[in-house]
């Protein structure tokens, strides 16, 4: 029926002879991860993931829930991704994403939402970028997001890249609001 499924459950404990904080005999930190991910219908792949941190020094405890679900229709795909995170508070990012694959040209748009009211709880989304550029973004205070990627093969010898992207801190109160930043970027790769 073509449905497949997998679960994996992962867990390392990392124990520091050298103690992390001065006063304590020992540090030891102990990471568990639950991914399960099933293809629920011909067009619905759903993913989750469950992760656990626990640690003897700073903020002992972090806690992550991720789910996404992912809608393949031939060269179009939608998805959406949900992160809840506990660890000093509770914070939330979600997002959509929508990406058009045709021939040379591929689109990818994204956007988002988030609340996360400390910064040791900030919540980490790879972005989509140009080749090179690694772009792990933070995400802290209260906002949206929104940005596009598009890759264009002219020929075997040049591809055009352009980058998009906005964040607002729209929902933080007026006096921890933070200003705006916006992006544009355009790269161009010549292969001879």
């Amino acid at each position: 029926n073509g449905r497949r499924h997998s679960v994996v459950l992962s867990s390392d404990i990392l124990y520091y002879p050298v103690p992390k904080v001065e006063g304590q005999q020992n540090s030891v930190q102990v990471k568990s991860q639950l991914r399960r991910e099933w293809k629920a219908a011909e067009h619905l792949l759903l993913r989750l993931r469950l992760s656990d941190r626990f640690r003897t020094w700073g903020l002992q405890h972090r806690a992550e829930l991720r789910t996404e679900a992912d809608v393949p229709l031939g060269i179009l795909t939608f998805g959406t991704r949900l992160i809840v995170l506990k660890s000093r508070d509770h914070s939330f990012l979600g997002l959509l994403d929508a990406a058009v694959r045709s021939g040379n040209l591929t689109v990818r748009l994204r956007a988002g939402a988030f609340q996360v009211d400390h910064w040791d709880d900030r919540i980490y989304v790879y972005e989509y970028d140009a080749p090179g550029s690694f772009n792990v973004p933070a995400y802290y205070g209260r906002g949206v997001w929104t940005s596009s990627m598009v890759s264009w093969k002219i020929n075997r010898s040049v591809r055009l890249y352009f980058r998009a992207s906005y964040i607002s801190y729209c929902f933080m109160s007026e006096e921890k609001k933070k200003p705006g930043r916006a992006e544009l970027k355009l790269q161009s790769v010549f292969k001879f």
